[in-house]
């Protein structure tokens, strides 16, 4: 609910309306009893619990141990140091007493009589006047004597003493035997000795222990508390890079799709116009010009994105199987017009017995040779460029072969101590070719891609010969080196297959007008949309085969649409593909979990589309310069010229493509196509094989059951 003077502290009230505010609150995923203000106020108490629990942890840490040393000083005291002392003193004391004894055992023996008793009463009054100049305190307090009166020959008690403080409760009593020189023991002397030494060197060294566990003590809290300052501060450091981090993510995503959006018109219209011979013949070389501009921004705009995503460790391989010969080929393409463009050379050297079929991330490997094959060329003034791809070592037991990839050029070569600064990122060399274009990104890009695969960047070079580029891959294997050449491929002019309807949802009318065209020009009969409501009007007034459906829109966006379109048609009844100029890894996450088909990213590669459309659609393209074969699909399965194998080898076949198992639909066609009339369908489905149409190939392959 909307509480009464909430509106007054809410921190949104200068962005949002009232009214966008109670939208907002009963989105999906926020509970409509709670405010904007509600929501805010519990999320920072669980900011705050969740900074103060370390806190809480580091002062529990600090306070344990803490409290261990108290511990540990005072059962040391106890236990050890004052038990020592005690016996110390006690040792001290008898020392004493026995040093005293021998003055008084020498005097019973040299005097006689009367004089004897007063020589044993002045000794021991000397006794009691002994002081400890340590504690100002006379160390004995009384001295005790008895005698044996029969050795002695004496009347008994007439030399019997006791003088001094008998009451000492805390004095050590020593008793020491008086000895003659005939070793009998004719008396016992009782001392009485003052602890007070042992008081005050105990009273000292607990001060000094104490002093310095305080000392300790001090030390230590203020570690804790220079910790939890510091914690506090990184605390603060992290909050801020995560901050800073998050806003990065979010202008990059602005960046990307603002100048996404106008290059996916740009180069919608130049591939419309580059298919219109006739408007090519008097604007080609305009035209082709307004292409390649567009795309060398669109490069730099990846380069930038690509950067941000390999610092921050977004980026992520996706392998597919990729044919080689036709991977590489289009690199060649690619590279020899812009080596004709300054008129260089070029000159590429493919080892024959290269994989046929291999796994790989082709889009980052492609970036990665497209960008060092650029270089090349872009640094190269007389001379030309070498591309040479070979095969280092095979795995036959791993199914996989060591490639290298290596690009020569006769460029002005880079200087010794230069070769480190190269992948650094934002450097380019001080060179007039060097400033002419590009964003410093490309071999900073390159040589961590490259880490993530698996691979190092090598570079050798010398001033004024010119530079070698190489890397190692390993690559997985499919299908290996093969004698049969795939047929050349021209443009897509169409499909075979019966009329498909679909959808196009974007708000900009710039980019339904490209889609529009484009997909029109293919035979696809098209219908747009410029929001939610008005697709959800069409899917209800006409059948339709697939959406292609805008993430970001004003009104609704692309998933509270999909999620309208799931409640009426399930995926396999309606699928739905995404449209986005967000390059950014998380909408791909965001896209496949919310149950899109496909992501195309704008400005959409025909490629791209055409991949989408095919694995989506049964569709069957037809290329450029080709027979229009029969269509197989809606003028019926079974023809005068069609045999069909058994059907257990259509549904093994089925199986196959299912999993996209090259190997296995090869080995089975290749079983089956001695066999008498069987040559129009192997050719069939290996045609779609070799492109890779694994989705259309099981819907041909069904289209016979149903019939």
């Amino acid at each position: 609910m909307w509480r009464k003077g909430c509106w007054e502290v809410c921190p949104y009230r200068h962005r949002y309306g009232p009214t966008s505010i109670r939208k907002r609150l009963n989105r999906p995923g926020l509970r409509s009893s709670h405010s904007i203000c509600e929501w805010r106020g519990s999320m920072n108490n669980t900011l705050y619990r969740h900074r103060m629990a370390p806190v809480i942890g580091i002062s529990a840490v600090f306070l344990a141990v803490m409290l261990t040393f108290l511990w540990s000083v005072g059962r040391y005291w106890s236990g050890v140091l004052q038990p020592r002392l005690a016996q110390a003193a006690q040792t001290h004391a008898e020392v004493l007493a026995n040093a005293q004894a021998t003055p008084l055992a020498d005097i019973l023996e040299r005097t006689k009589g009367a004089v004897q008793r007063r020589a044993l009463d002045t000794k021991l009054q000397e006794l009691l006047l002994i002081v400890d100049p340590a504690v100002k305190e006379p160390l004995f307090k009384d001295v005790d004597l008895t005698f044996d009166y029969d050795l002695l020959e004496r009347p008994s008690g007439s030399l019997d003493i006791s003088t001094g403080e008998r009451d000492c409760k805390t004095c050590y009593k020593v008793e020491v035997p008086l000895i003659d020189d005939r070793s009998n023991v004719f008396g016992i002397a009782t001392f009485w000795v003052t602890d007070a030494y042992y008081r005050h060197l105990a009273s000292n060294m607990k001060h000094r222990l104490y002093t310095e566990m305080s000392v300790a003590l001090v030390v230590f809290i203020g570690v804790w508390v220079i910790v939890l300052v510091l914690y506090f501060r990184l605390q603060r450091a992290k909050e801020l890079v995560e901050v800073s981090d998050r806003a990065k993510t979010r202008f990059l995503a602005n960046v990307s799709h603002e100048l996404r959006t106008p290059l996916n018109a740009i180069l919608g219209y130049t591939q419309l116009f580059k298919r219109n011979q006739e408007l090519m013949r008097g604007y080609g070389q305009g035209i082709s010009t307004i292409d390649r501009s567009a795309e060398h921004l669109l490069l730099m705009i990846n380069d930038i994105l690509d950067f941000s995503r390999v610092e921050s460790d977004k980026v992520q391989l996706i392998e597919r199987e990729v044919s080689l010969e036709e991977f590489l080929g289009t690199l060649v393409e690619m590279t020899l017009i812009r080596a004709r463009l300054k008129d260089i050379g070029f000159h590429h050297e493919f080892q024959e017995n290269l994989p046929q079929v291999v796994n790989c991330d082709d889009k980052r490997l492609r970036q990665v040779l497209l960008n060092l094959l650029n270089n090349a060329v872009k640094f190269t003034r007389k001379g030309g460029v070498t591309f040479r791809v070979f095969r280092l070592t095979q795995q036959a037991e791993l199914g996989s072969s060591r490639v290298r990839f290596e690009i020569a050029d006769t460029g002005p070569g880079i200087p010794g101590n230069k070769l480190g600064e190269i992948f650094l990122p934002f450097h380019q060399l001080e060179s007039s070719e060097a400033s002419a274009e590009g964003s410093g990104l490309g071999l900073a890009i390159s040589s961590n891609l490259l880490g993530l695969m698996g691979a190092k960047l090598r570079v050798e070079s010398r001033v004024g010969e010119g530079s070698r580029f190489w890397f190692d891959l390993t690559l997985p294997v499919v299908i290996e080196a093969s004698e049969q050449e795939l047929p050349a491929k021209g443009n897509v002019i169409g499909y075979d297959g019966p009329e498909l309807h679909i959808l196009s949802v974007d708000d900009n009318a710039l980019n339904r007008d490209v889609i529009h065209q484009r997909l029109a020009g293919f035979g696809f009969r098209v219908s747009d949309a410029d929001g939610g409501a008005r697709a959800l009007e069409v899917l209800a007034s006409d059948t339709v085969d697939l959406v292609l459906l805008d993430l970001l829109m004003p009104e609704q966006d692309g998933y509270e649409v999909l999620a309208a379109i799931r409640q009426r048609y399930s995926d396999a009844e309606l699928p739905v593909i995404a449209m986005t100029a967000s390059a950014q890894p998380e909408a791909v996450e965001r896209g496949h979990a919310s149950g899109f088909r496909d992501i195309l990213f704008k400005p959409i590669a025909e490629e791209a589309l055409l991949t989408a459309l095919a694995e989506t659609l049964p569709v069957i393209w037809r290329y450029e310069g080709e027979q229009a074969a029969a269509d197989l699909a809606s003028s019926g399965p079974v023809t005068t010229s069609l045999v069909l194998p058994e059907r257990e080898i259509m549904q093994s076949l089925k199986d196959c493509a299912r999993q996209h198992d090259v190997l296995g639909l090869r080995k089975q066609l290749e079983a089956i196509k001695p066999e008498p009339g069987m040559t129009v369908f192997v050719d069939k489905v290996q045609s779609m094989v070799r492109a890779y149409q694994f989705g259309p190939l099981v819907e041909w392959l069904e289209s016979f059951e149903r019939d």
